[in-house]
């Protein structure tokens, strides 16, 4: 074949030439379909695939230096150099691929836990898996330097760093972390008359998303990202509130949340610092609220603490409570119509003296429990 081509000298005439070879596997066998590029300097690139026997044929080539490389995945390639004259067909002998490496590691989220089931692939290469009960995951890859992609669902898409893998090595990259990824569902009801409430904003704390409820009272959220969130509740003429929750990745409703129609402050967690709940403030709605050791809960006279269901005090440290024979500090289930152990009660759990004065207890499965410590109990109404 006579030809007109630049690679001859700028439009001069070339005659054809073809690149023949074979291309094996490490332990001798043919390689069946492995691609086989001839490159020139400039980049121009031709291709061709290996036959059954292992053998391939490029033509229609113009004369010239070429880089040859066969491959097959998950084997490294092979290379060689090759000059070709005008017209010539070039045995370029036999190729030998490379045997192949494998990589191994551990994805886990956030919180060190091992997720199963996602998928990891080695950024440039074919071959994908999934990973075990445990988080494990084993791949194969040609030799290089690659990085590694783990996707799922449920987590955010996460890339590792750069790692390199030497030919016919197994190389364990560690542990690649990912961020659970959930859509999350619920309701939201009101407080006193457990009807549905609609426009109610359920923000995400810290993440930029939100959503109102609609007639049913029903909210999702979707890509809300971490082990845990924390949700906040709004509301006009209604208590804001806000549920931390653990978040398993997929979807996951939280359920019911009920919001109470009026003023008022809305308490729950551990409470690491002196704090006061001032009359002004009050009531306080609380959902199992905990006072850290060595800290100090003050109850101005007046206050009204409004339990949910199944909530509690709990005092690590102490808890003064200053309530007056005219203003008592009344402690009672949240809901309009309770039950006599609507919530679980006041526990004093710490050898610090807690001082609790003019006080009523109401609707709980045990007003007081004291676990450790001597106490102040002075005109409490149980």
């Amino acid at each position: 074949m006579v030809c007109v081509g630049e690679h001859a000298g700028g439009g001069s005439l070339w005659t054809a030439g073809t690149i023949t070879g074979t291309v094996l596997l490490p332990g001798g066998a043919v390689a069946y379909l492995a691609t086989v590029t001839a490159v020139l300097p400039d980049g121009m690139t031709y291709s061709g695939s290996t036959a059954g026997n292992g053998s391939f044929s490029i033509g229609s080539l113009p004369p010239g230096s070429y880089t040859l490389a066969a491959r097959l995945f998950p084997n490294a390639p092979a290379t060689a150099s090759v000059t070709l004259a005008a017209g010539q067909t070039l045995a370029a002998g036999t190729l030998t691929l490379g045997s192949p490496s494998t990589v191994t590691g551990l994805v886990k989220d956030s919180a060190g836990t091992g997720l199963t089931g996602v998928t990891v692939q080695i950024t440039g290469q074919p071959g994908t898996t999934t990973t075990d009960g445990m988080g494990r995951f084993s791949l194969s890859c040609s030799a290089g330097s690659w990085t590694a992609t783990a996707s799922a669902s449920f987590i955010v898409t996460s890339t590792s760093s750069t790692f390199s893998v030497p030919e016919g090595q197994t190389v364990d990259i560690g542990v690649l972390t990912v961020e659970r990824r959930t859509t999350v569902s619920g309701t939201v009801t009101d407080g006193d008359t457990g009807a549905l409430l609609q426009g109610v904003t359920v923000a995400v704390q810290g993440q930029g998303l939100s959503a109102v409820t609609n007639s049913s009272g029903y909210f999702q959220i979707a890509d809300v990202v971490g082990n845990n969130a924390t949700f906040v509740f709004t509301k006009t003429g209604y208590v804001s509130r806000q549920r931390t929750e653990t978040l398993d990745g997929g979807s996951q409703s939280i359920g019911a949340t009920a919001l109470f129609a009026g003023s008022g402050t809305y308490v729950q967690g551990r409470l690491t610092a002196n704090t006061t709940w001032a009359a002004a403030q009050s009531p306080y709605y609380i959902d199992s609220v905990e006072v850290a050791a060595g800290v100090t809960l003050t109850i101005e006279p007046g206050v009204t603490i409004k339990a949910l269901s199944g909530a509690s005090l709990t005092v690590l440290g102490d808890v003064l409570v200053q309530g007056t024979s005219s203003q008592p500090v009344v402690f009672r289930s949240a809901l309009a119509s309770p039950s006599t152990s609507s919530w679980s009660g006041i526990v004093l759990n710490s050898p610090q003296p807690s001082d609790l004065r003019y006080f009523e207890v109401q609707n709980a499965y045990a007003a007081i429990q004291i676990f450790d410590g001597a106490h102040i109990l002075d005109h409490g109404t149980f």
